[in-house]
């Protein structure tokens, strides 16, 4: 069996140069960890955008923003809206719901997706 414990790093620090040393790698931790919140943080914004990309009201969802600036989730979700294929990447998901309200111009008027237009798509 594996023992579970405590690891504990410790240094004798007595000469200039070891102590040198230690806080260029301080330094390099502590940029380290900043580092690791910035990207959590920037993963929680993301999160919050595609959250708030699409809401929903009684049994359907609204839509807003750039279609090509979805996510792949989102655009899966659109997709499935559309009664459209979810599979395939970013790309042919957008070229598929494009196309489709292309073919469709009257759901660019739907409440579900008229905020995915703009007002251009009016």
């Amino acid at each position: 069996k594996s023992q579970k414990g405590v690891h504990v790093q410790a240094k004798f620090l007595t000469g200039g140069k070891a102590q040198e040393q230690h806080a260029v790698q301080t330094a390099e931790s502590d940029e380290t960890e900043r580092k690791k919140e910035a990207a959590s943080l920037c993963k929680a914004t993301k999160l919050l955008e595609d959250q708030n990309c699409c809401h929903e009201t009684g049994n359907s969802f609204v839509f807003t923003g750039s279609i090509s600036s979805k996510n792949k989730s989102v655009l899966q979700d659109i997709a499935s809206s559309l009664n459209l294929s979810i599979d395939g990447t970013k790309a042919i998901l957008v070229q598929q719901i494009q196309d489709h309200f292309t073919a469709h111009l009257e759901l660019k008027e739907d409440d579900c997706y008229i905020g995915l237009f703009g007002s251009w798509g009016h």
